[in-house]
């Protein structure tokens, strides 16, 4: 959803830098449902900006039963 395509490398989010996968999960961890994210990606050997909204799927208590 957030326009991320097959191949895009994501370098930083909200200016912070990725250099590894942990280091994305941190950050993913720690953003709120609602916050939006300005991500850095390389695409097609160019840098590019895209903005994502963070939606946190709901708890469904009948997966749970």
């Amino acid at each position: 959803r957030a326009g991320l395509r097959t191949g895009d490398v994501i370098t930083a989010v909200n200016a912070e830098r990725i250099d590894a996968r942990d280091d994305l999960v941190d950050v993913l961890a720690n953003a709120k449902d609602g916050d939006e994210l300005a991500l850095s990606i390389i695409r097609n050997k160019r840098e590019v900006v895209i903005r994502a909204k963070v939606e946190r799927p709901e708890t469904r208590r009948d997966s749970l039963d």
